[in-house]
């Protein structure tokens, strides 16, 4: 009440003035609002309660000053603040001053001061009175405001508020406009519809109808751009109210790629709600205090009593342990949060795997009071990942392994070797590199196929490993090369140990669908650090020894000799001049005559193939022949020799026609391109060429590595008219049954039967046979090799009409074996 001057005793009006100072003092402390006056003349100060609390001061503990004030101010605002005192006492006026000031405690807070200056009866500045309220509170809320305004603004999702009642655009953030292209202001005069161009009223107003019963939405929609592109977006829709009217929040996230999953996937027919977390609040106890729908969702729970009910068995302790850290692990001016995975399990009993999160809750005065739960379903990622780190192993294995006989291969072999090499280096020991490789492989490939070919190499590598060590390597090199590092070997006896072990391991048989297979091996064998200390020179040592352990018979071993090397070095030196030999079509042709005995008239010539380097003189054709063929240079050489034979012999035919037919070497390389005929049809008419002078040589040998082909193309030679003649016949391996598939006209007995015909009963027993064989079957016949006159007694009375050989003549060039003719011809 009021005091009435004139009616209240000074009691009376003592008992109010106390009543209202207490009242004051209450709504000081209501409204943490500080008062306070200063003498100006003596700077003395008159604090409230309330004032002693905000700057941290125990009430009435001391007199304060204004000095004090200025003291407590941060530096920064005490000139700010001391001008403020001097407009102040200029005019009079109320002046408001904000500044930060160091509470007694160490922490800045922010004030406020409404102040303003009385005046005595002269008119002085006498008094200075005032209010001090601490709005730190208000400055924090006010910063957290803007920040989450600025994230809200950057946020990559697309954030749109609307009018409740006219669906129009009230705010969007830069996600929005940067995805769809409208600027703001071009949002502020378009509405929901125009963005979303399928959307009907009937669904907008379902969808409100959800917002205004539940307060939050999820919806999808197509979102069409400023470009016309249209993409899937995910809604969550939320209830709030925006510049003073009702309206709606709406996060929008682009969702096609998840769309186009869902197509592929149509076993999926939703999964909207998967994409939202399950939120639980709980006490500090544990207990649940609430839960969002999600919840639901994922776990199937409606209401749950205890948040450790919603974990299986072995993860509760952990529950425990985390409610007690998280209202530890920050002090009450911070904000703290946990993330873990863990295991949840469903209401039907079903675990899965859970991202978990759990933040704090603090209430206005920061006292905790609750924690938050937030979890997802994260089962399906952790079978992606573990689908992905097998499927990253399997690569792995793939990249590092043979996919046939999952043996180590070259890159993982590389690694084995460099392993070897460390090791040898520390311990001082030796290790041998094995290069083995099968005999004749090919041929299995060619006459049984590849599947039959893989079984073979399946079981080479597992009779190989079965002798081999468990520190030795065994590794594919390619094709049907294996490599096999042997470690810890004393010395040589111990490779050949090794070696002698893998050759055994092939004495018997190969078993496969009903059929035995004989295969054999030839292994080469350098020694670390004997031979060299180089990776690479390592294994080019080992395969130059198993080269010569083919050259030496195949199914043995040899270990690397520096020879080898000086061989391998000729070797490419003679393939690169080989090379320029062909481009230069530099070769020349040699002829040999056929003779008949009785008569001693040429019935027929061969050509063969000889090659004058301008450096290294006459190659022999036994030096450049089998490097052309393994190179598969034989092709072109054949080509230039054909042409070059069948220019001059068709002049030859023309002038001396009782010289037969021309004889030519035809390689299994040439006989099975694909071009050959057409290649020589075009040879023979641009030289004239009648097909009945021409008579291709093949070997038994060649013609049985791939018989099913060369006998088809044979037979389309013979067709044609040219004659065909099996050469050094009884050296190969044919079978009679193949022998008589073949469109035959001629066999010629190999020179290695003739050389001891008249010595070595074997050898003229074999020569009876073919003669026999040739006779029953109607062939013709020639032996080669013919030197002696007493070899050509013998084949005559054996029955072979016809000879060639240097008995006769000598190959010769093509300038010489005219003159040769002529001569004969003049008899």
């Amino acid at each position: 009440m009021p005091i009435d001057i004139e009616k209240d005793s000074p009691q009376t009006a003592l008992k109010k003035l106390k009543a209202r100072e207490n009242t004051l003092r209450r709504l000081e402390e209501i409204s943490k609002l500080g008062s306070w006056e200063v003498d100006l003349r003596t700077k003395k100060a008159i604090w409230s309660d309330q004032s002693y609390k905000i700057y941290g001061y125990e009430p009435q503990s001391f007199e304060p000053t204004l000095d004090l004030f200025f003291s407590n101010l941060l530096p920064e605002y005490v000139p700010s603040a001391k001008m403020a005192l001097e407009k102040m006492m200029e005019h009079g006026h109320i002046q408001t001053f904000f500044a930060k000031m160091r509470h007694q405690k160490g922490h800045i807070i922010h004030i406020l001061i409404n102040a303003q200056v009385m005046y005595d009866e002269n008119g002085e500045p006498w008094k200075l009175i005032g209010t001090t309220q601490d709005i730190t509170h208000y400055v924090t809320l006010q910063r957290e405001s803007k920040e989450l305004l600025e994230i809200i603004e950057k946020s990559s999702n697309e954030i749109y508020i609307l009018d409740c009642n006219t669906y129009r655009y009230l705010y969007v953030n830069e996600g929005a406009t940067k995805r769809t292209g409208y600027s703001k202001e071009e949002f502020a005069s378009m509405d929901v519809f125009a963005l979303n161009p399928y959307l009907t009223n009937e669904h907008a107003q379902n969808v409100k109808a959800v917002l205004l019963e539940k307060g939050e939405a999820i919806n999808r929609t197509i979102h069409k751009t400023k470009m016309g592109e249209e993409y899937h977006v995910q809604s969550y829709l939320q209830l709030i109210t925006f510049q003073g009217k009702e309206a709606f929040i709406i996060f929008d996230t682009d969702i096609t790629s998840l769309v186009e999953l869902e197509n592929k996937q149509k076993e999926q027919a939703k999964i909207v709600q998967s994409i939202n977390d399950g939120v639980i609040v709980t006490d500090l106890n544990g207990k649940v205090k609430s839960l969002n729908r999600s919840v639901k969702r994922i776990l199937g729970y409606e209401n749950v009593e205890k948040i450790e009910n919603i974990f299986t068995e072995d993860k509760k302790e952990e529950v425990f342990k985390l409610l007690q850290e998280i209202q530890t692990c920050c002090s009450s001016e911070e904000e703290c949060s946990i993330d873990l995975e863990t295991t949840c399990h469903k209401k039907n009993g079903e675990r899965i795997h859970c991202e978990l999160s759990l933040t704090q809750l603090r209430n206005a005065n920061g006292k905790l009071y609750g924690v938050v739960w937030m979890f997802q379903d994260i089962s399906h990622k952790i079978k992606q990942q573990e689908t992905l780190q097998h499927q990253a192993k399997e690569l792995e294995y793939q990249a590092l392994h043979d996919t046939l006989t999952g043996l180590p291969n070259r890159i993982l072999f590389a690694d084995r070797l460099s392993q070897a090499i460390k090791h040898c280096n520390r311990h001082d020991k030796k290790f041998a590199l094995l290069f083995v490789d099968l005999d004749r492989f090919k041929q299995i490939n060619d006459s049984m196929g590849h599947q039959f070919g893989d079984k073979v190499l399946l079981e080479v590598s597992r009779r190989i490993q079965n002798v081999l060590r468990e520190e030795d390597t065994l590794a594919r090199f390619g094709g049907d090369e294996f490599l096999v590092v042997a470690r810890d070997i004393e010395n040589k006896e111990g490779a050949r140990k090794v070696a002698q072990k893998i050759l055994d391991a092939f004495k018997e048989p190969i078993h496969l669908y009903g059929q035995d297979v004989y295969t054999s091996i030839s292994i080469g064998i350098s020694v670390y650090p004997d031979d060299t200390s180089n990776e690479e020179s390592l294994v080019k040592y080992a395969d130059s020894a198993m080269y010569r352990a083919k050259e030496e018979g195949r199914s043995t071993y040899r270990f690397y000799s520096l020879d080898m090397t000086v061989k391998a070095f000729e070797k490419v030196v003679l393939e690169n001049a080989l090379r320029e030999a062909i481009a230069q079509k530099s070769f020349e042709v040699h002829f040999q005559p056929q003779i008949e005995v009785a008569s001693g008239k040429v019935v027929g010539v061969e050509a063969l193939v000889r090659w004058q380097h301008p450096e290294f003189g006459l190659i022999a054709p036994g030096r450049f022949l089998p490097l052309a063929e393994e190179s598969g240079l034989i092709v072109e050489i054949d080509r230039i020799v054909m042409q070059k034979a069948m220019k001059v012999f068709a002049k030859w035919k023309k002038e001396y026609p009782f010289i037969g037919m021309l004889s030519l070497n035809l390689a299994t390389k040439q006989l099975l391109r694909e071009d050959f005929i057409d290649v020589l049809e075009k040879t023979m008419q641009e030289n004239g060429f009648d097909p009945s002078w021409l008579e291709f040589e093949v070997t038994e040998s060649d013609v049985m590595h791939n018989p099913q082909s060369s006998i088809e193309m044979l037979h389309k030679i013979s067709e044609k008219g040219i004659s065909i003649a099996m050469d050094d016949f009884g050296t190969g391996y044919s079978s009679l049954a193949y022998l008589t598939k073949l469109p035959l006209d001629k066999l010629k007995i190999d020179r290695s039967f003739i050389i001891e015909i008249a010595h070595d009963k074997s050898s003229t027993e074999i020569v009876k046979v073919i003669i026999a064989l040739a006779r029953t079957i109607g062939l013709k016949l020639v032996a080669e090799g013919v030197e002696k006159e007493i070899q050509r007694e013998y084949l005559y009375n054996l029955g072979c009409p016809t000879i060639q050989g240097y008995l006769y003549s000598r190959p010769l060039a093509a300038s010489e074996f005219e003159s040769y003719i002529k001569q004969i011809s003049s008899h």
